[in-house]
C-alpha cells in the first residue's frame, strides 16, 4: 500500500475519533495500518472493544486492497457479498466503526473510477459507500462518490372500494332523536355571591 493511501486512512480514522491527524502523519508511511489504528485509538482514550479482532481483520483487508484495477474489482465483489445483509461492517446497527472508515478510505479511489455498469454489479458496496461518506462526513477528505438512488414508484389504484358501515352503527344513529330548543332545559347563569355587608 502506498503512503498516500495510508495517510488517507489515518486522516479518516482521526476524523472518526475526533482527533487532529497532524501529530500522526509524520510516521504514517513507514507504519502498517494496524499500528496507525492502535496509535489513534490510544490517543483517543477509547478502550479496545470486544470487536477488536474483527476491526483488525478489516484493517488487514484495507491494507491488502489491490492496486491493480482488475484485482480491485474482485476484492469489491467479495466486499459486496459481505455487505448483503449489513449496513455497516461491524455491529448490528447503523453506527459506522473504525473498520468502516478504514475500508472506505482504502477502496474510495477504486469505487470513484467505476463505470455505471460496474457499479450495478456491486450495489451493496455502493449503498454502503454512500452511507459512510455521508454519515461520517468524509467529503472534507475525499471527493464525493456520486450515487444514483433508485426511485421508488408505487401505484395507487384509482378505484377505492366503498366501505360499508356496520349495521349496528346505523341502528344506533337512527335511534337518536334531535332535540328542539323548546324541549331543552334552560341554562341558568351563575350569579356572583353578594358581598357581606
Amino acid at each position: 500500500m502506498d503512503s498516500k493511501t495510508k495517510q488517507m486512512i489515518l486522516s479518516a480514522l482521526c476524523k472518526h475519533f475526533s482527533l487532529d491527524p497532524e501529530p500522526f502523519l509524520g510516521g504514517a508511511g513507514e507504519s502498517d495500518v494496524n499500528t496507525l489504528y492502535s496509535n489513534v485509538l490510544k490517543a483517543s482514550g477509547k478502550e479496545v472493544s470486544a470487536q477488536n479482532n474483527e476491526v483488525l481483520k478489516w484493517l488487514d483487508f484495507a491494507e491488502g486492497f489491490p492496486a491493480i484495477s482488475k484485482d480491485c474489482f474482485a476484492a469489491l465483489e467479495k466486499l459486496n457479498v459481505e455487505l448483503v445483509t449489513k449496513s455497516v461492517l461491524l455491529g448490528n446497527g447503523l453506527t459506522p466503526s473504525a473498520a468502516d472508515v478504514a475500508v472506505f478510505s482504502a477502496v474510495h479511489s477504486s469505487v470513484l473510477g467505476l463505470s455505471d455498469s460496474d457499479k450495478e454489479k456491486v450495489t451493496h458496496v455502493i449503498r454502503w459507500i454512500n452511507y459512510i461518506q455521508n454519515k461520517e462526513e468524509l467529503s472534507t477528505l475525499f471527493a464525493p462518490i456520486p450515487v444514483e438512488l433508485s426511485v421508488f414508484d408505487f401505484e395507487v389504484s384509482k378505484s377505492v372500494p366503498k366501505v360499508e358501515a356496520n349495521s349496528n352503527t346505523k341502528k344506533a344513529t337512527e335511534g337518536v332523536k334531535p332535540v328542539d330548543k323548546s324541549e331543552a332545559q334552560p341554562i341558568t347563569k351563575k350569579t356572583e355571591p353578594e358581598e357581606p355587608k
